[in-house]
């Protein structure tokens, strides 16, 4: 494949939020977007994202010849194992006994493979057909290349995303989606680069791990943590892990989570939370206030200018009236001296 820009389109408003103010935090050249890979955070949400991306065509067929995750059978083992215990941890963790499964962006299909040995029922979706492909052929999974069939799936105990937010174009409406398709105690599993740990990818020589024309969002753990709240979900598990530099949260639903917690722990969940939004609205609002000086001074510098105008009107209508009373005077002396030659002719 040649290297040379593809296709992009540029960003009117923040995805996650809709807000139209950002501002740029990160900006270095990349191959394949003529403009660069441009960073910027949402004034409003705080979410990073890339600005302008790649279309969905150009991503998905970079994506088609990513060799990132051909492993040797050696290598795939041991990534089955690692993904075995990552599937454990999730049981530990969300009070999970195996059920249903469904990984979304499921790739070569490895995380499904390891939560089948360990007796769940796997289900992938994957828009990539050569990863599908693979998959189905080599493992025999139920792969979906649709992801449209998710509405028509039976709902999952457990579903997880393994770097797969950083690539959407449209996350809210995602993971909204996902919410709608767990089971009343299931379970939301969300794994993406760290977005805190930017300056130790670069350090350590792995900026393309986090850095990638292919990640249109960036996260923190209060974005996603945002994110998924905004699906309806409460978090109950975060790790920002230094050692590997991802960050991971478990969420579910809120009477799944009251049921675990019990009332006092519920209560101060929730506390917590209503403390997060408190301080997100004060920022909001710190922000509102910095823009009431120039709105103010605007609005004085438009009270001036209509003063200045009903002022030169008043000016022009009194020139009028004064126009109007000579024409009166000279039409006056017109029709006097009129009637004088009347007088004199008669």
């Amino acid at each position: 494949m040649q290297l040379q820009p593809m296709p992009t389109e540029t960003l009117k408003a923040c995805p996650s939020c809709g807000a139209t103010q950002a501002d740029l935090v990160w900006q270095q050249p990349e191959t394949f977007i003529a403009e660069g890979l441009n960073l910027y955070s949402c004034r409003t949400c705080k979410q990073i994202y890339l600005n302008p991306r790649l279309t969905l065509e150009s991503t998905t067929l970079l994506e088609n010849q990513s060799e990132v995750y051909a492993y040797s059978e050696a290598a795939e083992q041991q990534e089955i194992a690692l993904k075995a215990s990552i599937i454990a941890h999730i049981e530990q963790h969300g009070q999970l006994k195996p059920g249903r499964v469904l990984d979304l962006g499921c790739n070569r299909g490895l995380l499904l493979v390891a939560a089948q040995q360990r007796g769940w029922q796997p289900v992938g979706i994957e828009l990539s057909p050569v990863a599908a492909d693979i998959a189905r052929q080599r493992y025999g999974l139920t792969v979906y290349s649709d992801p449209t069939s998710l509405a028509q799936l039976e709902a999952f105990d457990l579903i997880t995303c393994w770097h797969v937010l950083e690539h959407l174009h449209e996350p809210v409406a995602f993971v909204q989606e996902l919410a709608a398709a767990l089971t009343p105690e299931g379970v939301l599993a969300i794994q993406v680069p760290a977005y805190q740990f930017r300056d130790q990818f670069i350090e350590q020589g792995q900026s393309g791990s986090l850095l990638s024309v292919v990640h249109t969002l960036y996260f923190t753990a209060s974005t996603l943590t945002r994110l998924v709240t905004q699906a309806g979900l409460c978090v109950f598990y975060c790790d920002e892990s230094p050692e590997y530099r991802m960050l991971t949260i478990y969420a579910c639903h809120p009477q799944a989570l009251m049921a675990r917690l019990g009332p006092p722990a519920w209560l101060l969940y929730d506390l917590q939370q209503a403390t997060i939004r408190n301080a997100e609205l004060t920022t909001q609002l710190r922000e509102t206030q910095a823009q009431i000086p120039p709105l103010t001074t605007t609005t004085n510098e438009l009270q001036q200018y209509v003063a200045t105008l009903e002022a030169t009107l008043a000016s022009k209508n009194a020139h009028i009236t004064q126009l109007e009373k000579q024409i009166n005077t000279l039409e006056s002396g017109r029709i006097l001296r009129l009637l004088k030659a009347l007088r004199r002719s008669s």
